[in-house]
């Protein structure tokens, strides 16, 4: 099972950690949207087993995937912090080695993701698809749309870019998994004011149910409820100075809940496969002529 990690092992410089013992992720040098396990590791395709098959993930995403806010008074802008810890305490947590690409682009809505970030995004991943590796995209969206008022189209466009996402590795087969994490905007400070953070609360929570219609259709499409806030923490402590943004602490904890659910995700995917391919297992029914 994940658990809880007290340190990255993923860091802005191209360095891995040192633990042995962790199956760790080092940040791309050149590209500080992308990093990886060594490639010599990964077996091509028809090598693997389930248990040893390497996993990529694929963010897509305004501001939260880019980084922003995830700096230190005074240090610079750590690029991808979300994709990058969540990949970390996946590969530690579950046991395999992960590669990660993102591709975050700040004040998107998803139209822009769709016409900029898509493109980037196929660039990015062209050199993974020989690679016989569990492929989840995570889509972090929905705020700009918000922002600019976009409440008509916002479904439609969304359920769009799901589409295409779904087979941007290949053609001829789905990704295992796209996820799109909730975002609670009214928890921020500059938000949480009263009155206003009743009403903002309240909107929130609508345009959060766009993302479950948008998606409902899907194949393992899922939703990802927002975490609640550790105990003992200050909640000034999660956001940057902007009081929108997370801290670079924000975004380690949100990265290590979102970690644990996308392991959830693919192992109640693999349990209902190996469902499917063992009927007998299902019961009586499952062997009945219809």
């Amino acid at each position: 099972e994940l658990h809880q990690s007290a340190g990255s092992s993923a860091g802005g410089g191209g360095g891995s950690s040192s633990s042995s013992s962790r199956r760790c992720i080092s940040s791309g040098a050149e590209d500080p949207g992308e990093g990886w396990a060594p490639l010599s590791d990964l077996p091509a395709v028809g090598e693997s087993s389930d248990s040893q098959r390497p996993t990529l993930l694929i963010f897509l995403g305004d501001s939260l995937v880019s980084g922003v806010g995830a700096q230190d008074e005074g240090s610079e802008p750590a690029a991808a912090a979300l994709p990058r810890n969540v990949a970390a305490r996946f590969a530690q947590g579950a046991g395999v080695q992960v590669r990660w690409v993102s591709v975050g682009i700040t004040g998107a809505d998803v139209q822009q993701l769709r016409n900029e970030g898509l493109p980037k995004l196929r660039e990015k991943i062209e050199a993974y698809k020989a690679q016989a590796a569990t492929v989840v995209v995570v889509l972090v969206v929905g705020v700009n749309d918000l922002r600019k008022v976009q409440l008509a189209t916002y479904r439609s466009k969304l359920r769009h870019l799901c589409d295409e996402l779904k087979y941007i590795v290949c053609e001829d087969r789905a990704v295992d998994a796209i996820v799109l994490p909730a975002l609670r905007i009214c928890d921020a400070p500059l938000l949480n004011i009263f009155p206003l953070n009743y009403f903002v609360a309240l909107l929130c929570t609508l345009w959060e149910r766009e993302k479950h219609k948008a998606v409902s259709w899907l194949v393992d499409a899922h939703v990802l409820p927002f975490p609640s806030p550790p105990n003992g923490e200050r909640q000034e402590s999660m956001f940057c100075p902007d009081g929108v943004h997370p801290s670079a602490f924000g975004y380690e904890w949100w990265a290590d809940s979102l970690a644990k659910q996308i392991h959830c995700v693919l192992r109640e995917r693999q349990a209902r496969l190996n469902d499917l391919a063992n009927p007998h297992q299902l019961g009586e029914w499952a062997t009945m002529p219809l």
